[in-house]
């Protein structure tokens, strides 16, 4: 089969994608991964098929600096609720999504199914019809309606009140769709030729009932009771270092040279203020008496390391996969990914989120026991900091719930699920087709 698969937006939001376009093409097929220019390094070192699409304006680190410094990533972090940070992080991404489903198409013409990330369902979803093929959602989040869980963009621990479970997850569609509504109007009409959407586009996706994909483990969150069938929860999709890939020495050698540390790093999320954040982190370390490794990210906290004790090891990036397992517990902004990547290696991990559904993998942690209440951005303190970092190094329960999860992760691989899953759906949807057509 030919598939294409869609994503954009950071590496946490593309990584694991190319993990099941990899898994894919071990099973035999043609896979294409459609995302940013940028990301075409990182597909070529997979030799996973590329394909370049939305330009080469979507936020990058440098970008999102430049927000930073405009005091409009504050503000989003800010916003109370994770419905409002995810209106204006869908808003910022609004503007891209016609350029995104211009690009996408030629990649797409001549697949026998199109596969697409939520930041990428409308886009994708059209391309669908416009060529009138499957669509297949794939999702890193469990973020279908059940009353078992909440929205992921709700107050976790409010989901012991009557209907609120429920509730939750139309609200969050409902905004999904307001957010989306005008881009979609515009990707539709002036790149595919289609009219309007008769009503939300995303109660017309879950109305079709398509193979959904959702790449989590069951261990880390328990298939809801009440999903339909056509709701696949897989385990993770993993992407392991590249082969051939070596630590720089000065990593190997820190590690080597005293007792495990604790990785502290937030990804693509970034803060007015790094140079504080990174002394707010060295005291946090000193106070716990701890060794550490602090990973830049986009806040770009390298360039404000220069006067760091020699106990902690400032670095740009390292593979999740290599370094995780190699550490005493793992501080994180609670992405699904390195929550992931954290719960794989089976160490303590301390989660500190700032926006949309980070709260809710923070609150995964601490239920499963492998991890101390999250520390919500805008409340954390090198006092809290510490006091959370010591809970999670210290704790011998806690450290052996990590190790036992982390076995039963290591002992899944989601993606090849995911991609039997998808081949299995297709070939019987195209069994249907025929046997209709047959019939007419």
């Amino acid at each position: 089969m030919r598939i294409a698969l869609l994503t954009a937006g950071s590496r946490g939001d593309v990584q694991p994608y190319l993990a099941l376009a990899r898994a894919l093409q071990r099973a035999g097929h043609a896979c294409t991964l459609v995302t940013q220019r940028v990301f075409a390094p990182l597909a070529d070192a997979y030799g996973v098929r590329f394909h370049a699409a939305g330009g080469d304006d979507w936020p990058t680190p440098e970008s999102v600096q430049e927000m930073v410094r405009r005091g409009e990533l504050e503000e989003l972090v800010g916003k109370k609720s994770g419905l409002a940070q995810l209106s204006a992080v869908s808003e910022l991404f609004a503007r891209h999504v016609t350029r995104l489903t211009a690009d996408a198409l030629p990649a797409c013409e001549g697949v026998d199914a199109v596969g697409f990330a939520p930041m990428a369902a409308v886009a994708g979803h059209s391309i669908a019809e416009k060529l009138g093929v499957p669509f297949v959602p794939a999702l890193l989040a469990p973020a279908f309606a059940t009353r078992e869980l909440p929205s992921i963009l709700f107050p976790p621990r409010a989901s012991w009140i009557p209907g609120y479970n429920r509730l939750s997850h139309w609200a969050t569609e409902r905004l999904m769709w307001r957010v989306n509504r005008e881009s979609s109007i515009r990707l539709r009409r002036d790149v595919l030729g289609l009219p309007p959407y008769a009503s939300s586009a995303f109660e017309i996706m879950r109305r079709a009932e398509p193979p959904v994909l959702i790449g989590v483990s069951p261990h880390a969150v328990a298939r809801p009771r009440d999903w339909a069938p056509y709701l696949h929860l897989t385990g993770y999709w993993f992407l392991d270092e590249p082969s051939g890939w070596t630590p720089p020495p000065v990593l190997s050698q820190f590690l080597a040279s005293g007792s495990p540390p604790v990785c502290v790093g937030f990804g693509s999320m970034v803060s007015a203020d790094p140079a504080g954040d990174v002394r707010m982190i060295t005291a946090a370390l000193e106070r716990v008496g701890r060794r550490g490794i602090l990973l830049s990210g986009w806040a770009g906290l390298h360039e404000h390391a220069a006067d760091l004790p020699s106990s902690i090891l400032p670095l740009d990036s390292v593979p999740h996969s290599w370094l995780f397992p190699r550490v005493a517990a793992v501080v994180h902004h609670g992405g699904a990914g390195t929550t992931a990547a954290a719960l794989r290696a089976g160490v303590p991990q301390v989660v500190v989120p700032f926006i949309t559904d980070q709260p809710f993998w923070g609150d995964r942690v601490r239920r499963l026991g492998v991890g101390p209440p999250p520390i919500p951005r805008t409340r954390l303190t090198a006092e809290r900091l510490a006091g959370a970092i010591s809970r999670a190094v210290e704790s011998e329960a806690m450290a052996a719930r990590a190790g036992i999860l982390g076995e039963k992760v290591r002992g899944e691989d989601g993606a090849s699920v995911a991609a039997e899953i998808l081949e299995r759906e297709l070939w019987a949807k195209r069994r249907a087709s025929a046997g209709r057509c047959g019939a007419a």
